[in-house]
């Protein structure tokens, strides 16, 4: 669509006239254009007609995920204006007057520890991307030695505000997001290849059978949950904080099984996840933009309730996160790049009408982030 066209739509949406079908239009080049880094919106009266639909819309009740389309294209309206303005669905707010303070927090980095299995711990260089342990030697991707070890196990750990990648034995792929733990041998038995999430979350690219016949299958433990592959990607998130633990398949196929609860097997296709609840594994679509971004390098929220939100900003950015007062229920729509300052994050937030700061120790060093209720 050209810009003349863009902008009659944008006005039919003001007006409340957009037809299903516009509204779809609409949405397809929103989508086509947030995939297209190189594209730019410069005609001012665009820019006039994106800036009249910032704001917030009104629900009562927790939005439903397909059929609010135009929830959907408000969102992406609002995503489209700057570097990221998020699309935030609560009641409608007048934000505390709260003082602020110019705090600098730096985004996470590529930094982790690994523990042998004498319990020697070696700090990995952040710069090296990742590590490959095979044939008694340590070794960071680029080939540089980082010590020889006759080791018979290790636990890969990444602080808040790290991530890391690793090769296991096998040549299987694992990415560990902020706050994370990973448990594995030095080698793997001939009958079974198990590594353990001790908590945290972890995307995974499983070396496949096909590339070797002698492989066996894969099984990752995590959190009383056992996923047995046989060659695929998918995400585990096994974080303490969060309600729930989730094994989300991108492709290939898995089984999971549970120690606890009614249903305690389950067999995933791809783009499926599954959650652990008190009537045992629920399975349901899984939105995998929104679960894999930490490993593209975003956060990416639809339909994230602000506390989801918030426990993600405070692993990456090394925060706590406090709450004074009773926050009502909201829920985050956006994209924000994950290499942005806390500051920069938090205006984002700010925008959208969540009130929220941070509270700097003696120093001027962050200390946490609050966040308030807002008031009607």
């Amino acid at each position: 669509m050209n810009n003349e066209e863009i902008r009659i739509l944008l006005s039919k949406y003001q007006a409340g006239t957009l037809s299903d079908e516009e509204r779809a239009i609409l949405e397809s080049w929103y989508l086509s254009t947030v995939k297209n880094a190189s594209v730019t919106i410069s005609d001012q009266d665009l820019q006039f007609n994106l800036k009249a639909v910032e704001k917030v819309i009104i629900s009562g009740t927790r939005p439903g995920r397909p059929s609010s389309r135009s929830l959907w294209v408000s969102a992406a309206l609002i995503l489209l204006i700057g570097t990221g303005l998020l699309f935030v669905v609560s009641k409608k707010v007048k934000p505390e007057s709260v003082k602020e303070e110019i705090v600098y927090v730096a985004p996470g980095r590529d930094q982790a520890t690994l523990k042998l299995s004498n319990g020697k711990k070696i700090d990995l260089n952040g710069e090296k991307k990742g590590i490959v342990v095979a044939n008694n030697e340590i070794a960071y991707n680029d080939g540089s030695k980082v010590e020889e070890t006759k080791s018979t196990h290790f636990e890969l750990s990444t602080p808040k505000g790290g991530q890391y990648r690793v090769v296991l034995p096998d040549g299987t792929k694992v990415w560990l997001n902020a706050a994370s733990s990973l448990r594995y041998p030095a080698t793997f038995d001939p009958d079974k290849r198990e590594v353990e999430l001790v908590f945290g979350e972890a995307y995974f690219e499983v070396a496949s059978r096909a590339q070797s016949a002698n492989l066996p299958p894969f099984i990752v433990k995590s959190n009383g949950l056992e996923t047995i592959v046989l060659g695929t990607a998918f995400n585990i998130s096994a974080y303490k904080e969060d309600a729930q633990s989730a094994i989300t398949l991108v492709n290939g196929k898995v089984k999971v099984s549970a120690n606890t609860g009614k249903k305690n097997e389950v067999i995933l296709k791809p783009g499926q996840e599954t959650v652990e609840t008190n009537r045992g594994l629920v399975t349901r679509d899984a939105d995998i933009p929104s679960v894999i971004g930490w490993k593209e390098g975003l956060f990416k929220f639809n339909e994230t309730e602000l506390q989801a939100v918030m426990n993600q900003l405070s692993r990456w950015y090394n925060l706590e996160v406090e709450y004074r007062g009773t926050i009502k229920e909201t829920y985050i729509y956006g994209v924000i790049k994950r290499n942005k300052p806390l500051d920069e994050v938090l205006n984002i937030l700010k925008e959208g009408g969540v009130n929220v700061k941070i509270e700097s120790s003696s120093n001027g060093t962050a200390k946490k982030v609050i966040v308030y209720p807002a008031i009607l």
